[in-house]
């Protein structure tokens, strides 16, 4: 009773949410919160993908790995294709670890994967920025436990060819400089080989290839 009392609440907030306010991201984030708790309450077996999805047509499910990421994206009809922003909830089955991994923010999820190294979970998450003039991706990587998560570094951004990209380290971002969109092209079932593709306006693609050291850091090849 408890749960459905707690569905029928985030549902509503979502619903409030879908109308361009300036209470839009706090009734989001309000309710995605009470998911988190809820979640991290229940066994995860106790609670759908499914009837996750239905508490918002906003709501995207990706699942792999024994563990699902939960995102809601704002609506470009909305809120405009680059005023738009995303939330994130990660949730890893194996000791129910569930965290609010992205607030408000101007990613789209292609993939993620979640990667033993040294023995120790990790995730990765592989974005692409949609604000305007931007056209980038990130990697990000997370170590966690059932008490917390941590960012850390994913790219050794040495080995990368800076007269064909660009790159932040601060955000973990990468983009062609040679070519007009970037896109996260494939990620490998076991995340070890990821492939970034650009193109420009003429059609004329680019690739940037990517191997996971054993330190859990990608390497260009």
């Amino acid at each position: 009773m408890q749960s459905a009392n707690k569905f029928s609440e985030i549902m509503n907030l979502l619903d409030k949410a879908k109308e361009p306010s300036i209470d839009s991201e706090k009734y989001t984030e309000d309710a995605l919160d009470l998911l988190v708790e809820l979640l991290s309450k229940a066994n995860p077996q106790d609670i759908s993908s499914e009837s996750i999805s239905k508490l918002s047509d906003r709501i995207r499910i990706h699942e792999n790995n024994n563990s699902r990421i939960i995102e809601y994206r704002q609506s470009p009809e909305d809120f405009g294709n680059s005023g738009r922003r995303t939330w994130k909830v990660f949730q890893y089955y194996a000791g129910n670890s569930v965290f609010m991994i992205e607030k408000n923010m101007p990613y789209d999820l292609e993939f993620y994967r979640v990667i033993n190294i040294d023995n120790k979970p990790v995730l990765y998450t592989y974005v692409r920025n949609f604000e305007v003039n931007q056209h980038k991706v990130h990697i990000f990587a997370y170590t966690f436990s059932n008490q917390s998560i941590t960012k850390i570094n994913s790219i050794d951004f040495e080995s990368i060819d800076t007269n064909l990209w660009g790159y932040d380290k601060e955000k973990n971002m990468l983009w062609s400089k040679k070519c007009h969109s970037t896109f996260i092209e494939s990620v490998s079932l076991d995340g070890k080989e990821v492939v970034i593709k650009g193109w420009d306006t003429d059609g004329n693609e680019c690739f940037l290839n990517f191997k996971l050291k054993d330190e859990g850091v990608y390497t260009c090849l």
